[in-house]
């Protein structure tokens, strides 16, 4: 199961520029903007979302992803499987996961 280190951070505009700076000059990148919706369902063990994707050059993309982490404001490591989903059935997915599991909240 692959792992990431996640912290999340609220920043201006600003600050975000400095940020990719800053990442440049440390050899990472290219960046792009990403718009997405995150529909986070009940699950009896982890963690279960539904992320719509809409990429600055038109692409939609849809995922299922299953992660454990712990609930901690610091950064934490997490363990995710992501399933790619064709976009037409992004409704219908999300239909059945609130029917049966219940939606705790979206995040657009």
């Amino acid at each position: 199961m692959p792992t990431n280190l996640e912290l999340k951070v609220r920043c201006t505009a600003g600050e975000m520029r400095l940020v990719r700076e800053a990442a440049t000059a440390a050899g990472l990148g290219p960046f792009a903007s990403i718009v997405h919706r995150d529909t986070y369902f009940h699950a009896p063990r982890g963690r279960l979302k539904l992320r719509e994707l809409r990429h600055e050059n038109g692409t939609e993309l849809a995922e299922l992803i299953g992660y454990c982490r712990e609930d901690r404001a610091e950064a934490r490591w997490s363990r995710y499987t992501r399933a790619e989903l064709p976009v037409s059935s992004v409704e219908e997915v999300r239909q059945a996961l609130g029917a049966t599991l219940g939606v705790m909240r979206v995040v657009d």
